[in-house]
C-alpha cells in the first residue's frame, strides 16, 4: 500500500515516478531527460523557423524602406514577387543560417532549462505551485533570451549587409 501512495504522490508532483523495477526515478534532474527537452524543442523551434524564415526576411526588408526611400511604399505582396524575380527565391532564405542557430539555442534553453530549474524550485521552497512555476518559466526564458541576443542581433546584421 505504501508502494501506491508514493507513486500516486510523485505523480501528482510530476517531478518522479516510479518505474518496472519499482525504483523512483527523478524526471526533472535526469541528463537524458534535460538533453530530450532541449533536443525536441530545438528541433521543433527549427523547423517553424525554417517555415517562417522568408516571412521575416520580407519584414526586415519592409522595415528598412521605410529609411530614406521616396515615393510610394512597397506592401508585403509587392515585395515578395520583386524579390522572387529580380533575387530568385532562394534570397528569402538569407541569413537562414544564424536564425536557426539561435532558433536551435533559443528553443532547447527555454524549454530546456524549465524543469530543472521547477525542479531546483520545488526542493528549494518545497512547493510547486503556480508562482513556482511562473518564476520557473521566467527564469528559463530569461536565461535564453540573455544568451541568444547575441545572434539575433548578428542575424538582423546579416539581413542588412545583404540586402
Amino acid at each position: 500500500m505504501a508502494g501506491n501512495s508514493t507513486s500516486n504522490n510523485s505523480a501528482a508532483s510530476g517531478t518522479s515516478n516510479i518505474n518496472g523495477n519499482g525504483e523512483r526515478q527523478s524526471w526533472a534532474t535526469s541528463p537524458s531527460t534535460v538533453f530530450n527537452h532541449f533536443g525536441t524543442s530545438g528541433l521543433s523551434v527549427a523547423v517553424a523557423t525554417a517555415i517562417t524564415h522568408p516571412l521575416d526576411v520580407l519584414k526586415v526588408r519592409l522595415q528598412m524602406q521605410l529609411v530614406g526611400q521616396k515615393g510610394p511604399l512597397t506592401g508585403m505582396g509587392q515585395l515578395f514577387l520583386s524579390v522572387v524575380k529580380n533575387e530568385g527565391p532562394k534570397s528569402l532564405y538569407s541569413g537562414l543560417t544564424p536564425a536557426l542557430t539561435r532558433s536551435v539555442l533559443y528553443g532547447g534553453l527555454r524549454l530546456g532549462l524549465y524543469e530543472p530549474s521547477k525542479h531546483a524550485c520545488d526542493v528549494t521552497f518545497g512547493s510547486s505551485n503556480v508562482l513556482v512555476k511562473i518564476a520557473s518559466g521566467m527564469f528559463a526564458g530569461a536565461i535564453s533570451t540573455a544568451l541568444t541576443n547575441p545572434i539575433e542581433v548578428l542575424k538582423v546584421c546579416y539581413f542588412l549587409v545583404f540586402f
